[in-house]
């Protein structure tokens, strides 16, 4: 699985800051995202304070490259910030930043609160090569005791237990256990779905915390499909939560699915003109008639 196009946010406060000596460097903690160790760093050179960004894949044989668009960003006691920003290529443990990011004076002037101040990054994996997201469960193969059944997807077999996901799904009790020919078969092939999304989505139903910006559609999609309620509820839980997906991306995401607690969601957060409009599509006729009911009647009432 390809980790392009992920993006993250680091944070760390560093302390003690007028204690630094000449050279001196100082670390935040790792940060494992997208398989990848992360980590931010601070360094007294002469009177000036010099900030970076570190990235390392686990320990591996093979030659790896990671380029990245990033900022890094200082926030003053006085409520500014001042920061910088990146295009870089990590292919060994040296990290990238700016050496001569602040004057000693003007760090301790405008940016400490309590000899601290916070750093922070934002970074957009632009391409990864080198790397594969880590598979959170395999199932390439029989484990007894643990399945009974295969599914074939794009060529791909995927080892499952036939009880489980007929416990959990309506489609696959039908399939397995249904009075049809295909019912009892060791082997099913399943149509119209990509090996990759059945991966995350055979882990999101075992237990691993797989949902995010990258795979929810697909999670959600066969979710779907074969009738997950659950899985259902937590990729609209993600959408309202923690997803940065516009309002309008949303409410098509909704529309689309039947979701009715991600559109009502997101009709209760447009609350200008503005932001309303931005949500509606060029041709309001594309859009769920009941969404674009509700939000005219929401214009109307703004004017």
């Amino acid at each position: 699985m390809s980790i392009a196009g992920n993006e993250l946010m680091l944070s760390h406060f560093f302390k003690d800051v007028s204690s630094m000596k000449p050279n001196e460097r100082r670390f935040s903690p790792w940060v494992k995202k997208f398989g990848i160790l992360w980590y931010l760093g601070v360094k007294r050179n002469n009177q000036n304070l010099g900030i970076f960004l570190f990235c390392s894949p686990p320990k591996q044989d093979n030659p790896w490259a990671i380029d990245t668009e990033f900022k890094l960003e200082v926030l003053s006691s006085k409520g500014k910030a001042k920061n910088d920003n990146f295009v870089c290529t990590f292919i060994t443990n040296h990290g990238f930043g700016n050496p001569s990011f602040l004057s000693g004076d003007k760090l301790e002037k405008e940016y400490l609160v309590d000899d601290s101040f916070q750093l922070l990054a934002y970074v957009k994996i632009k391409k990864a090569t080198g790397i594969q997201k880590k598979k959170l469960r395999d199932f390439s193969s029989l484990h007894r005791n643990h399945t009974d059944g295969v599914l074939i997807v794009e060529g791909e077999k995927f080892h499952i237990s036939k009880g489980f996901l007929a416990k959990v799904s309506p489609y696959f009790r039908q399939l397995f256990f249904g009075n049809h020919l295909d019912a009892g078969k060791e082997e099913n092939e399943l149509h119209g779905v990509n090996s990759q999304e059945f991966q995350n989505f055979l882990e999101e139903i075992h237990g691993k915390d797989v949902i995010d910006e990258k795979t929810v559609l697909g999670i959600l999609k066969l979710a779907r499909m074969f009738d997950l309620e659950t899985s259902i509820s937590k990729c609209v839980e993600f959408l309202i939560e923690e997803s940065e997906k516009t309002y309008k991306e949303k409410l098509a995401i909704a529309a689309e699915y039947q979701l009715v607690e991600l559109r009502n969601h997101c009709i209760m957060r447009l609350d200008t003109k503005e932001a309303i409009s931005a949500a509606m599509p060029t041709d309001v006729r594309d859009m769920d008639p009941t969404a674009a009911k509700l939000l005219l009647q929401k214009l109307v009432c703004l004017k």
